[in-house]
């Protein structure tokens, strides 16, 4: 068998013992528990969304902040077209403008900014630190959310990016930034607070129907969220939203120091890139070095 095939079968094996891999991290920390909508009169929340549906991973935390009367604005930072390739990329992207509108309805009218970029594209988006810095002066949030930083995908990486150069161009202030995972769990190597969302999961299902252009299985996402309740050994029993949470000025500053550490050897042996060579391999070991880099910057201030 050569390394290749040895690396599938061990990436297909991790995502059947996957629910014991992130209970055993989680099982050593302790969350802190944040209450939304906070009860200190209303909030400015800001979402950066690299795709149309991402805003919904956190649609929990949203609607309570929705029912709290809190101020929400979602940035669509692409247009998400790359999700389909039978349809044309126009096609699509217009579809998906529309399900996001859907959401922001049932959101209470959250606000949609919307960013001509492709999706994919984020990287090379040179107009994205402006128009974020400006959208952040103007609206002023008190919260952020965004992707966290260990998450795979190049726009959730570059979302990132984009937000910790628009917030230093600010300086420091009490904002304060909430990391959400994507797809794939993040919570078991960076998560450091949740949000009992058990009154509105049925809500949150809600809005992945509106994403029917999507072939992901949405149901798995609340599945995953009853598990971390078990997976952080709490008494709720009960789907539950994590989060990395951090000063804002702080998190952008130690994104800003961290430096990718690639598996080449990996890479050379295999003759894959890096996130070729198994996919759940390469995030399990990502992610874990990216936190260890983030917790050591976060200490030293």
């Amino acid at each position: 068998m050569d390394i290749v095939a040895i690396l599938d079968s061990v990436d297909a094996h991790l995502w059947k013992v996957s629910g014991a891999i992130f209970s055993i991290f989680g099982m050593s920390r302790k969350l802190e528990e944040i209450k939304v909508p906070s009860g200190n009169g209303s909030s400015r929340v800001l979402v950066l969304s690299p795709h149309p549906d991402d805003e919904s991973m956190l649609g929990g935390c949203l609607l309570k902040h929705a029912h709290g009367h809190d101020l929400i604005k979602v940035v669509v930072m692409t247009d998400g077209s790359a999700c389909s390739a039978s349809r044309r990329h126009d096609d699509i992207s217009l579809i998906r403008r529309k399900e996001i509108e859907n959401v922001s309805i049932t959101l209470c009218n959250a606000e949609l900014e919307f960013w001509p970029c492709k999706d994919q594209q984020l990287t090379s988006f040179e107009d994205g630190i402006r128009r974020l810095y400006e959208t952040i002066i103007d609206f002023n949030p008190q919260i952020i959310y965004t992707p966290i930083f260990i998450d795979k995908h190049p726009d959730h990486i570059a979302a990132n990016t984009i937000l910790s150069k628009a917030l230093l161009m600010i300086g420091p202030t009490d904002c304060e930034v909430r990391a959400y995972e994507g797809i794939f769990p993040s919570s078991w190597v960076a998560g450091n607070s949740y949000v009992d969302t058990s009154d509105v999961s049925s809500h949150k299902l809600k809005l992945f129907s509106y994403y029917a252009s999507q072939r992901i299985r949405f149901e798995k996402v609340l599945s995953y969220n009853r598990k971390q309740s078990f997976m952080f050994q709490m008494d709720i029993g009960e789907p539950i939203e994590v989060y990395l949470r951090c000063n804002a000025y702080l998190y952008c500053q130690c994104i800003n120091r961290m430096e990718p550490r690639p598996i080449s050897r990996l890479a050379t042996i295999s003759g894959r890139q890096p996130m070729q060579i198994s996919p759940y391999l390469w995030n399990i070991l990502l992610a874990s070095t990216k936190a260890r880099q983030f917790r050591k910057y976060m200490r030293q201030g």
